[in-house]
C-alpha cells in the first residue's frame, strides 16, 4: 500500500488550526509545517506528498512553488488555496506547477475533496510505473477489430477491444511514436463535440484506458504524460 503524507503550510494560525482540527476529527494524519520553506526542498524519502499551502505562507511563493515542483516532480500532489480570484496569479499558479488552485475563503470540507482526488490520481500513477509491470514489445492498432495489439518479446499475442474515442486517441498518439502531442490537440480529435479547452475528459480517457490495458493485458500501456505539455506514445509501434 502507498503511504500518502499530507502536509499544510499555513499562514495564518487560525486558519491552520481549523484544517488541523478537521482533519483530526476525520483520523486523516497530516503534518504541519514550519514557517520557512526551507525544510520542502526535498522531496520526503517515502510516500506521496500533498502539500496544502496557504496563499501568502512564503514570501518567495512563486519562486518557491516552482522549485517543489522540479525537486519533487509529478509525483507529488501541491494545493494552493485561500488564494485571490485573479485571472493573472492563477495562470502564474498554473505555470508554477501547481495541481489545484482554490480562491478564498476555502473551507475544509473542500480541502478534504481535493486531497482525497489526488491522492487517488498520484497513487494510480505510481502504480502505473512500476518497472515490474513494463513488458517489451510491439504495439498496433486493428482498425477492423476496433482493439490494441500488443505483440510481446516472448511472442505472446495480446489484444484488447476500445472504444471509438480510445481508438481515436491512440491513433492521433500512434501515427508519431514518441513526439508530444499537446491536450489541445488531441481533445479537438476526440469526435463530434470535441472541445479543445476541455482537458479534464482527456485524462479521464488515458486514466481509464490504462487501467482497462493493465487489468486485461497485464502490462504497462507506453502512454506518457508531460505535465503542461501533453501526452506521447513511447513505445515500438508496427503498422
Amino acid at each position: 500500500m502507498i503511504d500518502v503524507q499530507i502536509l499544510l503550510q499555513a499562514q495564518s494560525r487560525a486558519t491552520e488550526q481549523a484544517v488541523l482540527d478537521y482533519f483530526g476529527r476525520l483520523r486523516l494524519p497530516i503534518a504541519r509545517l514550519g514557517p520557512s520553506s526551507s525544510s520542502l526542498r526535498h522531496s520526503p524519502n517515502q510516500g506521496i506528498p500533498i502539500l496544502m499551502i496557504e496563499n501568502g505562507a512564503w514570501h518567495d511563493g512563486e519562486a518557491t512553488l516552482r522549485h517543489l515542483r522540479e525537486a519533487w516532480g509529478d509525483g507529488a500532489g501541491l494545493v494552493l488555496f485561500n488564494a485571490p480570484n485573479q485571472m493573472t496569479q492563477r495562470i502564474a499558479a498554473w505555470e508554477q506547477g501547481i495541481d489545484c488552485y482554490l480562491p478564498g475563503p476555502v473551507d475544509p470540507r473542500e480541502l478534504q475533496a481535493v486531497v482525497e482526488r489526488l491522492s487517488q490520481r498520484l497513487c494510480q500513477l505510481r502504480e502505473e510505473a512500476s518497472p515490474s509491470a513494463v513488458i517489451e514489445g510491439y504495439w498496433s492498432l486493428d482498425r477492423e477489430a476496433m482493439s490494441l495489439v500488443h505483440l510481446a518479446s516472448s511472442d505472446e499475442l495480446l489484444q484488447t477491444p476500445l472504444t471509438g474515442t480510445e481508438m481515436l486517441l491512440l491513433q492521433a498518439l500512434m501515427e508519431q511514436p514518441g513526439e508530444v502531442r499537446s491536450r489541445q490537440m488531441i481533445c479537438g480529435l476526440l469526435g463530434p463535440g470535441g472541445d479543445p479547452m476541455d482537458t479534464r475528459r482527456l485524462d479521464c480517457l488515458v486514466s481509464r484506458l490504462r487501467s482497462k490495458v493493465m487489468k486485461q493485458m497485464g502490462c504497462k500501456l507506453p502512454l506518457q504524460s508531460y505535465r503542461n505539455l501533453g501526452y506521447a506514445f513511447n513505445g515500438k509501434v508496427r503498422c
